[in-house]
Formats: structure tokens, C-alpha cells, sequence
């Protein structure tokens, strides 16, 4: 068990709980890229399912439907470039303001098909399969790409496909192609869709997007490479960035599933260097491999390889960041009576979010006159700049982190270890939000 430090107290005036937002991210790109007309997310807790949002007064406009932990905005079309001050008005008198700023635009891909969700027999697989063939039409879901003509007004979707004023600039592996369309899609507000052609080499490629002089994020695209497993973060089930050391989930898509069930696929990943490493495979099924990012994993996009027991191989990629937090739903809590410590898993499960609401079944017993301590297991947040930068509110609460980092008995488990305050004691349903050096973690939903 790692230290626990000293109390620090909570003032009673912060017992109710109340709406928070942690972070204000572009919601393609989860970075800081605005643009007028661009769809910006709120990540947060315990938010209203509908509030307002002004930038620099001018109206935002909420997006489809929300969550109490996420909620997206379109920025209005017509504010200035530039610097800008954006509140969220979230009801009962609480208001946050954040400072960004505007760019002319803000190329970013959400996705690009013919990336499609499949389910093989197995109700837990969930693999993307990429049946792109050389030289076909492809296209990619976009935003950030400004105006069109005709215009379209904010929170409003155009009635027949608004082509863009500006057409974006698309590069495959550093060469510019193409862009055979650009416009604003008929029934949907803020999403352009942009259209090129596939290269005619198979294998993975490098897409990248522009607009002006903005530049855009990368993603990728295969090229007839077969079958990829989907790829999670063992903690949040969400593929995202991961980081080095992370414990990672592979799933199989088809049928022929990863091993014969006796014999561990062999599993490697190849970093944004070249350089190539065996990951260590912790737990396998047919259709199923736990594994970690081998340490020393360069920054940027790595290459995932399976080989199976049956000579079945499948490729994959990775963005590899410094960080990548997820929590899993288990957690200890330990309580210090009379010099004497206890330690117990909760009772009950815990609900942790992956960009959905919920709520938890357990309840965390803040009473008696010992000190209470919540102790989180996660994954992706062992290289934290600093214990400063940890982060975690509950219910809106800061609370003290005393210790975030590698959980030291298995590999790839991190821990951080929380004191409760007693103000928590009695105030029922509650979320709790972890940020690392401003990445966020999935939501988890206690009780008290």
C-alpha cells in the first residue's frame, strides 16, 4: 500500500454538488483548434442535459443529445478570428469561462470510411475492418472547414449539401491528391464531407487534412491489409491515444480468433522509430489478448502485430502519447481507526463512463471518525509530469491526490490514491473526474 498523507479539509459551503467542467476540447481532434462554425466538446461532470453556451456573446449551439459528462457545441459562424472568451452557463446561477482562440479554420477528420463497426460471434468483439481498395473513392467526415456557399447560419443543417468557399487540402503520405468534393452534409450541422481517391499502393496510409494555413490531424487509412483487431485501452474500452506501458485489449474479428486457445499469440509493436518490440501478453482466449506497450515505446504512431498459434496474422496502428489515462471500475477503500488500517474492495460495483452517463450500484461509507482513503486502479498515467498536475474533482470537489503513479505489483497497473473529505459523506450519486497534464480519463460514478 502506498503512504497516505495528512487530511486536507473540504469547506462545508462546497457540499452541494454541482455542475464541472473540466476541459474544452475541439471534439474531432480532443486538441485546442477552433475555428467560427466549429464543434467543440465540454468534458466534465454532473452536467445539465441542456444548457447555454456564449462566445463573446454571440450563441453556441448544443449539439444532439448529451450526457452529464460530455456535452458539444457549434461555435457561431460569424465570430472573429482570433482570441475570444467562451462561458457555459450551466443553471443556477454557475458559469465557467475559458479563453481560446480562432483560427480561419480548423481542418479535422473525424473519420474516414469505409471504416465500419462489426460484432463476430462473440457478444465482447468489437474490430473495424478496412476494406478500402486500391484506387476507390474514399471519404472522410470532417470539420472546421468554414463557409459554404450558400451560407449556413449556426446550429442550422442545410437543406441540400452547401459546398465549401475554401476547398481543403488532402495529403497522402506527404503527396498532395485531389479533393474531388467539399461540402457541408444535408441534415447534419458543422460536418463537411470531403472525398478523394485511394493511392493505389496496398498497405497503411498517411491522410492528412488542410485548409488554408491550417493544418489538420492525421489519421489513417488501409489499403487492402486484410483484418485489424480492435484495439482498447484495457481500462476504458475506448480506442484513443495510449501510452507507453499501458495495459491494452486486442479483440479478433473473425471467427478464426486470435489463438487455437492453448498457445499466447505472439504480439509486437513497431514504434514511430522503427524500432520493434515484443509486448507481453498477460491473459488470451480465442478471441481475446491482454497485453502491454512494451516500455521505451516511441511517441507517434506505432504498428500493432499479431501472429496466432494457427498462422493467422493481423496489423494494426496505435497512436502512441506521453500519456494516456483510463480507470477501471475496481477500487479499494481504506479506512484508518484508532492507529489501526482496513482495507476492503467496495462492496459493490462501480460504474465508469466511456462517454455515456451511469450511474453507480455501490456506496462508499464516509461515516465514523476514521479517516477515509479511495484507492483507483487505472492504466496510462505512470509518466505524469508531476503529482501537481494529477488532478480529481468529485462532485465538482477538488480532492487531494496523494500518490498517482505505477501500482508496483503488476505490470502496467497504476494507482492513485484519494482522501475523502467527510463533506461527501450523504450526498448520494456523485461523478469523479481524473485529469493527468490535461488528459482526461473515463468518468466514474460513486455513491455516498
Amino acid at each position: 500500500m502506498r503512504a497516505i498523507a495528512f487530511l486536507l479539509t473540504i469547506p462545508l459551503s462546497l457540499l452541494a454538488q454541482q455542475p464541472f467542467i473540466s476541459a474544452v476540447v475541439n471534439d474531432a481532434t480532443s486538441d485546442a483548434h477552433f475555428s467560427p462554425g466549429s464543434i467543440l466538446r465540454f468534458n466534465g461532470a454532473d452536467l445539465p442535459l441542456t444548457f447555454s453556451a456564449t462566445l463573446d456573446g454571440k450563441p453556441a449551439a448544443q449539439l444532439g443529445k448529451q450526457s452529464t459528462i460530455v456535452a458539444r457545441f457549434q461555435l457561431p459562424v460569424d465570430a472573429p478570428i482570433g482570441p475570444a472568451t467562451l462561458v457555459a452557463n450551466l443553471g443556477g446561477g454557475k458559469t465557467q469561462q475559458f479563453s481560446i482562440t480562432l483560427d480561419q479554420f480548423a481542418p479535422s477528420i473525424y473519420e474516414i470510411s469505409p471504416f465500419y463497426p462489426v460484432h463476430s460471434g462473440d457478444p465482447h468483439t468489437h474490430c473495424f475492418l478496412g476494406a478500402t481498395a486500391p484506387g476507390s473513392l474514399v471519404t472522410a467526415t470532417v470539420s472546421g472547414l468554414g463557409p459554404t456557399n450558400p451560407p449556413v447560419a449556426t446550429g442550422v443543417s442545410p437543406e441540400n449539401n452547401a459546398p465549401t468557399i475554401v476547398k481543403p487540402f488532402i495529403t497522402i503520405d506527404g503527396q498532395a491528391v485531389e479533393v474531388l468534393e467539399s461540402v457541408l452534409v444535408q441534415d447534419s450541422v458543422g460536418l463537411y464531407r470531403v472525398r478523394f481517391r485511394a493511392p493505389a499502393t496496398e498497405g497503411f496510409h498517411s491522410v492528412r487534412i488542410a485548409a488554408g494555413n491550417q493544418f489538420g490531424n492525421e489519421t489513417l487509412l488501409p489499403i487492402n491489409v486484410g483484418r485489424i483487431d480492435a484495439n482498447f485501452s484495457a481500462a476504458t474500452y475506448v480506442v484513443g491515444p495510449v501510452a507507453p506501458e499501458s495495459l491494452m485489449t486486442a479483440y479478433s474479428c473473425t471467427v478464426a480468433g486470435l489463438t487455437d486457445g492453448v498457445t499466447a499469440p505472439a504480439i509486437s509493436i513497431t514504434d514511430s522509430r522503427g524500432i520493434e518490440r515484443q509486448a507481453r501478453v498477460s491473459f488470451f482466449n480465442k478471441f481475446q489478448a491482454n497485453y502491454n506497450i512494451p516500455p521505451g515505446t516511441a511517441i507517434g504512431i506505432a504498428t500493432l502485430t499479431i501472429k496466432t498459434s494457427t498462422g493467422v496474422n493481423s496489423t494494426g496502428r496505435l497512436k502512441i502519447e506521453s500519456l494516456g489515462p483510463g480507470l477501471f471500475g475496481a477500487v479499494l477503500i481504506v479506512r484508518n481507526q484508532d492507529g489501526v488500517q482496513t482495507v476492503t474492495p467496495a462492496t459493490e460495483s462501480i460504474d465508469v463512463a466511456q462517454g455515456v452517463g451511469g450511474r453507480p450500484s455501490g456506496t462508499i461509507d464516509l461515516s465514523g471518525d476514521g479517516d477515509v482513503f479511495l484507492i483507483l486502479f487505472g492504466t496510462g498515467l505512470r509518466f505524469r509530469s508531476a503529482l501537481a498536475n494529477v488532478r480529481v474533482t468529485i462532485a465538482g470537489i477538488d480532492v487531494p491526490v496523494e500518490y498517482a503513479g505505477a501500482q508496483g505489483q503488476f505490470d502496467g497497473l497504476d494507482q492513485v490514491n484519494l482522501r475523502l473529505p467527510k463533506s461527501l459523506k450523504g450526498i448520494g450519486d456523485a461523478t469523479l473526474v481524473l485529469t493527468v497534464d490535461g488528459f482526461a480519463a473515463n468518468a466514474m460514478h460513486l455513491r455516498f
